[in-house]
């Protein structure tokens, strides 16, 4: 239930948007609010007839003003993101003062529902084409100094941030969630070999990232809205839409495609893996690569998958301490399933390289 003191900061906010001339508080508006995860924000899809037909928008609520858009994050990744032709939900209007924003409407269909409507792996790797064409595209941008954007440029995957993200999962998931009582000598080890993956991570060369780059964020909007288009499994019908992407920063170009492709939330077929990695290799990271190393194209992948490999476990590692956070900070348990997905693939990396068998036995000891 929405409290009275929100039904009506939202609607006198909506009509100021969309009718600042007639502000009739009598017309008959549905405001729902939508689920959220770990972010401070809150979300509501107001609705209201209009000629027979429903027109919907969406209504970010901020946790306070918006005191200065040229450090506010969302608008100004937004802006960025939409002069490069990328697809990104629309804002309509701002309220700074009230820390309220009316944007465009996306709809419920994510790449994550829309992977289960269809039917065979070739459709899977058609699906996940079109969103590497989109990363390919943000990837593109130019990360040279700009001072209109450069709140976003100055931020990076650096190794302090790398590290805050490996004490993160440390303190969430090994600490709280598992409740470890890692011995001292155990705990130097772990923080020495994860320390050395921060660093080589962090010297990798850089692009823009969005940074959540994952199938929960990418959304499918129908680019007709009928009763046919809802039910849909043909690509055609929907235009790709992203979103949660106010975090974005300079990362090494594993990061987003290690986001897409080793996703908690849905396993890619071995094969569709193989061919995706080949086809952003193709198109985008053997120039990327040729440009910042040289040596062959044969070492360059080598060194790129090694890259891909150490990125993987640190997205998914990174991402278990996120499931662990959102249970113990917010008694949200909804998350805790896809840490066994997600643990598999850290398994998985570490088993590979014999350098990190200490590390993969101290991590699935306390697991």
């Amino acid at each position: 239930m929405i409290q009275d003191d929100i039904l009506d900061r939202l609607k006198r906010f909506y009509h100021s948007a969309i009718n600042p001339t007639c502000l009739d508080m009598s017309i008959d508006l549905q405001i729902k609010k939508l689920f959220g995860d770990a972010s401070h924000r809150e979300y509501y899809r107001i609705s209201q007839k209009s000629t027979g037909s429903e027109v919907t928008h969406v209504i970010c609520v901020e946790r306070g003003e918006i005191e200065n858009l040229l450090d506010y994050d969302f608008y100004l990744v937004q802006d960025l993101l939409k002069k490069h032709n990328i697809p990104v939900p629309e804002i309509l209007a701002i309220n700074q003062k009230e820390g309220l924003l009316l944007e465009e409407d996306l709809g419920d269909l994510s790449l994550l529902k829309f992977l289960y409507r269809i039917n065979n792996y070739e459709e899977e790797f058609n699906v996940y084409k079109k969103c590497l064409d989109v990363l390919i595209k943000i990837h593109s941008i130019s990360t040279a100094p700009n001072s209109q954007y450069e709140y976003i440029f100055s931020r990076s995957f650096d190794q302090e941030k790398y590290t805050y993200e490996f004490n993160h999962t440390n303190k969430y998931f090994l600490k709280h969630l598992l409740d470890a009582k890692i011995e001292n000598s155990e705990f130097y080890i772990l923080e020495q070999e994860l320390s050395q993956i921060a660093k080589q991570l962090s010297l990798l060369p850089k692009v823009l990232t969005h940074r959540d780059y994952h199938s929960r964020n990418i959304m499918l909007k129908p680019a007709i809205i009928s009763e046919t288009t809802r039910q849909s499994s043909n690509l055609c019908d929907y235009e790709i839409k992203l979103i949660d992407f106010q975090d974005a920063r300079s990362g090494p170009v594993q990061y987003d495609l290690v986001s897409l492709l080793e996703d908690c939330y849905y396993e890619i077929s071995p094969e569709n893996n193989q061919r995706l990695i080949q086809y952003y290799w193709e198109q985008f990271a053997a120039l990327f690569y040729r440009q910042h190393f040289a040596l062959n194209d044969s070492l360059n992948y080598d060194n790129f998958m090694a890259s891909y490999d150490l990125q993987t476990f640190q997205r998914c590692y990174k991402a278990i301490g996120t499931f662990a956070y959102i249970y113990y900070k917010k008694n949200n348990p909804l998350y805790l399933i896809h840490i066994g997905r997600a643990m598999e693939k850290v398994r998985k990396v570490l088993s590979k390289y014999p350098q990190f068998a200490k590390l993969k036995e101290i991590i699935l000891k306390y697991y």
